[in-house]
């Protein structure tokens, strides 16, 4: 079991680098030559500073950075541009806040990815927790939407939301006025993508009858995605005590079927790859007896009942082989709820069960449509609570089937 685990998590990143993909795009040299290629889709996390692309399907892939191009895109997906902009670093920093609702202005280079583009276009910067948002009208540069968080007198903590006052005075729509939504808006990617969108719509800050409408582009916006399966499986169950009386020794190993449901929620991230699971699951062993010979006249009779709530919470990746089927690897860790709590002898005292086990578990799987199966591994669990008594339970190798009921 623990080879098998071992070796899922070493072919892993192999696994995960060779399964993103090149999409068309395109990008802009400093000089400004437009060069129309396929780019590695990698869905940054954090803003890039380089990325690779390839010419054609065939040719060999190259790498290009911030440094020589002024903007880059993949077509529908995402756009970045370079942009030299001041940035409030100390905004979203934790367990560090500044005391002073003041930005602090750094000037840095970067690519930002745009959200909203048309007569007011708004702008992302992310970077290991720092989260910036920067906007641009049409006849300005880019600059920073501000919000920091702080703390104030007696240690409060207060918050500066200047961004509100900056929409209301610069990104705002003349024939609607937006000020009683823009006092509703939070300092987060959907909220400040749907302002924007909104405000394009309605032609910006002073449009007139006889203006040309700009245009508005409006890229791929991804959202998590929660799934709900039922599931069957089909398992191994091993266990094995070793106590310090030979008579009270205790060894078997069966299979049986347990029910649970997966809920899945898929990252809004990594193309849809990625993804936070977590299974309650209801495994029954059963009744597992055997008799041990004491002497020529007694027998040590055992009784075994051993019913199990195991609650797996784990991370998925999944390596798409078409849009309806995939291949999936898990890992996750496993909380057991032990619903029996000892084992009967006849001649001797009962043997105390523990009452919760921790495990950790790695699986392979396939999906098609809305069907899926998985074979899982975990690790071992003790048995017996009672001192002096080596003991062990293996819950797997699991089969797991499922059906995600919601998925359309």
């Amino acid at each position: 079991m623990k080879s098998a685990i071992l070796a899922i998590a070493m072919l892993l990143p192999i696994f995960i680098y060779s399964q993103t993909t090149f999409q068309k795009g395109y990008f802009i040299q400093n000089d400004g030559q437009r060069k129309e290629v396929l780019i590695k889709n990698l869905d940054w996390s954090n803003n890039p500073t380089s990325f690779e692309y390839k010419t054609t399907d065939d040719a060999s892939v190259e790498t290009t950075t911030m440094a020589k191009v002024t903007e880059f895109g993949i077509d529908g997906v995402s756009k970045y541009t370079r942009a030299t902009v001041d940035m409030d670093l100390a905004t979203k920093r934790h367990g560090n806040l500044p005391r002073t609702r003041i930005p602090e202005f750094t000037k840095k280079t970067a690519f930002l990815k745009v959200l909203s583009e048309g007569k007011e276009t708004l702008y992302a910067y992310d970077d290991n927790g720092v989260n910036l948002f920067f906007y641009k009208t049409d006849a300005d540069s880019i600059k920073q939407l501000i919000y920091r968080k702080y703390v104030g007198k007696n240690n409060a903590l207060l918050e500066n939301v200047a961004y509100r006052t900056q929409l209301k005075a610069e990104v705002n729509c003349a024939t609607d006025d937006k000020s009683a939504k823009i006092e509703r808006l939070k300092y987060n990617r959907d909220d400040l993508t749907d302002y924007f969108d909104e405000i394009n719509s309605c032609g910006g800050l002073s449009p007139s009858a006889t203006e040309q409408p700009v245009a508005t582009t409006k890229l791929a916006r991804k959202k998590g995605v929660l799934n709900f399966s039922p599931a069957v499986g089909y398992n191994l169950y091993k266990g094995e005590i070793d106590h310090p009386v030979d008579s009270r020794d205790l060894s078997f190993s069966k299979s049986g079927v347990s029910i649970g449901l997966e809920i899945e929620y898929v990252l809004p991230t990594n193309n849809g790859k990625l993804s936070i699971i977590f299974e309650p699951t209801y495994h029954s062993i059963g009744k597992v007896e055997q008799t041990n010979t004491i002497n020529t006249v007694l027998d040590e009779h055992m009784t075994l009942k051993y019913n199990l709530l195991k609650f797996p919470l784990g991370v998925r990746w999944r390596f798409f082989i078409s849009p309806d089927s995939q291949i999936f690897v898990n890992g996750v860790f496993n909380y057991g709820m032990v619903l029996n709590n000892e084992i009967e002898m006849t001649q001797s005292n009962n043997l105390g069960i523990f009452t919760s086990t921790y495990t950790f578990g790695a699986g392979v799987g396939f999906a098609y449509k809305r069907f899926a199966a998985e074979a899982r591994f975990s690790s071992s669990a003790g048995l017996v609570s009672n001192q002096n008594v080596s003991s062990s339970i293996q819950i797997g190798p699991n089969f797991i089937f499922r059906y995600n009921i919601f998925k359309r």
